[in-house]
């Protein structure tokens, strides 16, 4: 279940897991720095634990332009989670095949994924791709620093091709030109 940039659906995140949870479907709600304070977020991580949720995916996220954040990254969120709730939850980090459009290179890339694993993530997500070789390259990459936590390929319907432009842009996704050229038709 997605957060909203800033935290904004956290409400609707929140009743979205509690309707699955409830249902007998496990949820995997997303939580993102940025939002809360430490006391709404212990509030929060303490209601998931209550309902059964086992699974968290920390993200940094997208930053609403009103708010200013005393942490920066999800390595800060992990960590956090670890050291409150230990062995409470798994944890699980977003991941980059085509490198996060914020990191200067994929060393660096690889670096900050590297810190999200050894803060206690256990699992990862990747950012949706179009492009097979990226995610072997990243494999590799991952396998040759000893990263071998579990990482699941992300997904990202084509349900309309502006917003998928605009979100891959924002998302450092690239759309392959033969993609791109189909879908505009």
């Amino acid at each position: 279940m997605t957060y909203g940039a800033g935290g904004s659906t956290k409400a609707g995140t929140r009743a979205l897991v509690e309707r699955l949870i409830a249902s007998g479907t496990n949820a995997v709600p997303h939580l993102s720095i940025g939002g809360n304070s430490e006391e709404e977020l212990a509030q929060l991580i303490g209601h998931y634990q209550s309902i059964g949720v086992t699974k968290i995916l920390c993200l940094r996220g997208d930053h609403s332009s009103a708010e200013t954040y005393k942490t920066a990254y999800a390595e800060d969120l992990v960590t956090h989670l670890s050291t409150h709730w230990p062995n409470q939850f798994e944890l699980s980090v977003a991941a980059y095949p085509e490198i996060h459009p914020d990191s200067g290179s994929v060393e660096a890339d690889l670096k900050y994924f590297a810190a999200k694993v050894n803060a206690g993530a256990s699992s990862a997500i990747t950012q949706h791709f179009y492009n097979a070789e990226a995610y072997g390259y990243f494999a590799d990459r991952c396998e040759k620093a000893g990263l071998t936590i579990p990482t699941a390929v992300g997904m990202m319907p084509i349900t309309n091709i502006d917003a998928l432009h605009r979100f891959s842009a924002k998302a450092g996704a690239d759309i392959p030109r033969w993609l791109g050229k189909s879908m505009s038709s």
